[in-house]
């Protein structure tokens, strides 16, 4: 077999024969190499008669389907590719086979709502980031096909999202009570090929909160406010001149909101903010190009943020910044909703306020309102969740993040991270 060696608390878990393993463990503690020796040990000891009309298969399964094939294809590749027990690599479907063994299958669990998990024979389950997989791709779908295939096993593996998720009230509740379950609990410190430097550095550089669910791997009782972090000695006076300003935009469905951050020795300065100043009226994108030239003028602008899911503003400001000769619009840069994500860019702003790399124009009386009263959603029974709530005004943090969560992709550690995946 492929060598994979993994440390000892990986042999740990590795070793565990029951039948449901849930791992909840850190970033950085090694989960992605664990999971991958997993599927291939799985596959190649397989030594049972195989049902040509019904054969097992060994899957390896993420959230969604691109995110399976960005962290593990290229791996699985690297480790099989002309082994002489692998049959055929189907690099279309994303499907390796094994001499007289079950197949390798790349799935995402919550692509078309579970739908391509359905009739499988799951022989072997690995599930990565299990905490973002929607409850009923597990319950409908994952677990009746490992309950209706003999000798089968899962592992899955999350890190924590609070007390009121379904990894905690349902996954964990089962792994620490049910005989043919088992439960493992590591944090960052438990990987002993991870430099210390690493975790001092997290420690100092993020929240609290942050570092104890990334990287110690508590499950919290999350408090309301997000931007914990944020007080008023990061409500300034501005007005000096910056090495480098940047404008964002968060298009919205009707109210936009554009700002305007400076850049001065690796610290971040909100200086301007517009929005909509007709709520509930649609913003054309003729009005939005017009404000986005006015603040780039003004603050002599190096670049242009705006979201990806509104590719014709950025090919409109980089036509208008071409017409017009203005550098600013011209490298109009497209940024990724999804990566990093929604909580992550939270991350990063609350960690920039814990380091003292972020302030706000004194004069931005609502946004800084807004950034204070910032809060999470709760489920029925009054429990936080690890999301924003819905119906609040943010248009202008949205647009804030976008920016910093992009100038900031390779300085913070949970950035890199989310990016990577």
């Amino acid at each position: 077999m492929t060598n994979l060696n993994l440390h000892v608390n990986q042999h740990i878990v590795f070793a565990d024969k029951s039948f449901i393993r849930l791992l909840v463990a850190s970033r950085r503690w090694g989960k992605s190499r664990l999971l991958l020796t997993e599927v291939i040990y799985r596959s190649l000891s397989f030594d049972q008669v195989i049902d040509p009309a019904s054969p097992p298969v060994v899957l390896l399964c993420c959230p969604s389907f691109k995110q399976a094939r960005q962290i593990h294809w290229q791996p699985l590749l690297s480790l099989l590719e002309g082994q002489p027990y692998v049959k055929n690599i189907d690099k279309s479907n994303f499907r390796i086979d094994i001499y007289n063994r079950p197949s390798i299958l790349l799935r995402g669990a919550n692509d078309s709502e579970g739908d391509g998990l359905r009739g499988l024979k799951i022989y072997f389950a690995g599930l990565d980031e299990i905490q973002d997989f929607k409850q009923h791709s597990w319950t409908d779908a994952i677990y009746p096909a490992l309950l209706d295939t003999p000798n089968s096993k899962c592992l899955a593996i999350g890190t924590p999202k609070g007390r009121a998720h379904w990894l905690y009230t349902m996954l964990r509740q089962n792994a620490l009570t049910l005989p043919d379950w088992s439960y493992h609990h590591f944090s960052a410190l438990d990987n002993p090929l991870l430099p210390k430097s690493f975790i001092e550095r997290a420690r100092r550089d993020l929240p609290p909160r942050t570092f104890q669910q990334e990287l110690m791997a508590d499950f919290l009782v999350f408090e309301g406010q997000l931007f914990d972090c944020f007080n008023d000695t990061h409500i300034i006076s501005t007005g000096n001149p910056y090495d480098r300003t940047f404008v964002a935009i968060d298009p919205g469905s009707q109210n936009p909101a554009i700002t305007v951050i400076g850049l001065k020795h690796q610290k971040y300065f909100l200086l301007d903010v517009w929005e909509n100043p007709h709520p509930g009226i649609s913003v054309t994108i003729d009005e939005l190009i017009a404000q986005v030239c006015r603040f780039a003028q003004q603050y002599n602008a190096y670049k242009v943020f705006c979201p990806d899911d509104r590719g014709d503003i950025v090919l409109s400001l980089r036509r208008y910044g071409n017409k017009h000769n203005l550098p600013a619009l011209k490298p109009t840069t497209l940024i990724k909703r999804s990566k990093p994500g929604v909580m992550a860019r939270i991350d990063i702003v609350n960690s920039l306020f814990k380091q003292d790399r972020f302030f706000i124009n004194a004069k931005l009386t609502k946004t800084i309102s807004e950034f204070q009263s910032f809060c999470r959603a709760q489920d029925k029974l009054g429990n936080y969740l690890d999301q924003p709530a819905e119906g609040q005004t943010d248009h202008s943090i949205f647009a804030t993040m976008y920016a910093l969560g992009r100038l900031e992709l390779h300085n913070n550690i949970l950035a890199r991270e989310e990016e990577a995946a």
